[in-house]
């Protein structure tokens, strides 16, 4: 088979000290985090606490527990704090143009994982833990073909309109990316802004119900049911939790209140009580995934030597299939679970005509 080819390789990366990743799928960014300056609840820990007669924790005295009183808990850090580690199968299959058809295909088992600063509802409050990075996706397929489809031995008028037709297309087809549920109503008893900041920094991520897991998080049925459910006020893509209120069930519940001594509380009603951070960890699940095929087909007429006229039509998302984007991940936001969006166009045919001289 001496126009075929196979690839089978593994590929590993590691790096250490490097930038915070940006959470917003801006893949190689260095970011700014929130969270190295957090308020510490009152005890050994808090060493302005004694200067300023600080004795009971309250959302209003966060500015009197920073270690560096003067900066606000939620200034942001530029810093050199995080590693990565990828691995990943790569196996590609190649035919080199022969008898008008050329073929490759491409497909990529990988994880990859990437550190986070994530806050804790105890001393060091800022931690930076591994999770999987949002930016990969864990399985990818791509098929690239051209075949100029054969004309036969027809010749003269009707060797003009069989000849010269080619069809080529991308296939794409690939998993989701990881997503992490986060908690907008969360830390600000530590001193966080209620919510992840643009830099991805000090996460204040959703708290699961006792006794639930990940696997109890995605609501039952198809991407499409789960698509009509988030818009018409259903569970969504999630386990249902919204407005900071919990329903039977849920796999999520409201970030952990504290009461004024630091203790934490179930009441969320506590008016004193401030909102610390959630328990789950990043990634914990995936978004819908894609399966996608763009095609095109062309007619090469040749008019003399130098001359000749091409007539294309391409079909992106040929088959029309509604390819979902991730939904909203913030636990206590209206849009939370909710799809709203595509991550490829409808349907889109172009036609096109060259002429060559």
């Amino acid at each position: 088979m001496p126009s075929w080819l196979i690839e089978v390789a593994y590929v590993g990366a590691h790096g250490i000290h490097q930038g915070a990743e940006s959470p917003s799928a801006q893949q190689g960014q260095i970011t700014t985090f929130i969270g190295e300056n957090a308020a510490p609840l009152v005890g050994p820990g808090c060493t302005s606490c004694a200067t300023y007669d600080v004795t009971t924790n309250t959302v209003a005295n966060v500015v009197l527990r920073v270690p560096q009183v003067g900066v606000s808990a939620q200034n942001a850090v530029l810093a050199t704090e995080e590693n990565y580690k990828f691995n990943g199968l790569e196996v590609t299959l190649r035919k080199q143009m022969s008898h008008g058809f050329q073929f490759q295909a491409s497909y990529t088992h990988s994880r990859a994982f990437i550190t986070l600063p994530f806050g804790i509802n105890q001393a060091p409050y800022v931690i930076h833990a591994y999770g999987p990075n949002n930016n990969y996706r864990p399985e990818r397929f791509v098929a690239n073909y051209v075949w100029n489809i054969p004309s036969g031995r027809a010749k003269g008028l009707l060797g003009n309109i069989v000849g010269g037709w080619a069809l080529s297309g991308v296939t794409t087809i690939q998993s989701g990316s990881y997503l992490t549920i986060t908690d907008t109503g969360g830390s600000i008893f530590l001193g966080g802004n209620g919510a992840p900041n643009s830099g991805g920094g000090a996460y204040s991520t959703a708290q699961m119900a006792p006794g639930k897991t990940y696997s109890d998080l995605l609501s039952s049925g198809s991407i499409q049911s789960r698509v009509t459910s988030g818009i018409i006020g259903g569970p969504g893509n999630y386990g249902y939790f919204t407005g900071g209120s919990t329903v039977a069930g849920s796999a999520l519940i409201p970030t952990v209140a504290f009461n004024p001594d630091g203790t934490p509380t179930t009441s969320a009603a506590c008016a004193t009580c401030g909102r610390g951070f959630g328990n789950m960890g990043v990634g914990a699940v995936t978004g819908p995934g894609q399966f996608n095929f763009d095609a095109s087909i062309s007619k090469n007429i040749r008019i003399t030597e130098r001359q000749a006229v091409q007539f294309r039509s391409e079909f992106f998302n040929i088959f029309n299939h509604a390819q979902f984007a991730n939904p909203g991940t913030g636990a206590n936001q209206s849009t939370f679970g909710q799809i709203v969006g595509t991550s490829v166009s409808p349907r889109v045919i172009q036609l096109a005509l060259k002429y060559s001289f």
